[in-house]
């Protein structure tokens, strides 16, 4: 799966309806589509990148580099 191509189609599909699950189900099937995967491997994909993205955007918070109690995996 194209991580870049995901990450521009989940950036297009900002709708102001998302909380209503039904549009949320039909954005994450147009993804898909575009994709040519399964709806659950792009939103497993998407929920991955978005934990990693927060993850080491967290840990760059700390304040000095002795403080940290985690290695930073790249």
């Amino acid at each position: 799966m194209d991580d870049s191509k995901l990450i521009e189609l989940v950036q297009q599909a900002k709708h102001n309806q998302y909380k209503d699950a039904n549009v949320r189900d039909n954005i994450w099937i147009k993804i898909a589509a575009s994709l040519k995967q399964p709806m659950g491997d792009c939103k497993h994909r998407w929920k991955n990148i978005r934990d990693t993205f927060m993850r080491h955007k967290r840990a760059s918070k700390l304040p000095t580099a002795s403080a940290r109690s985690k290695k930073i995996r790249k």
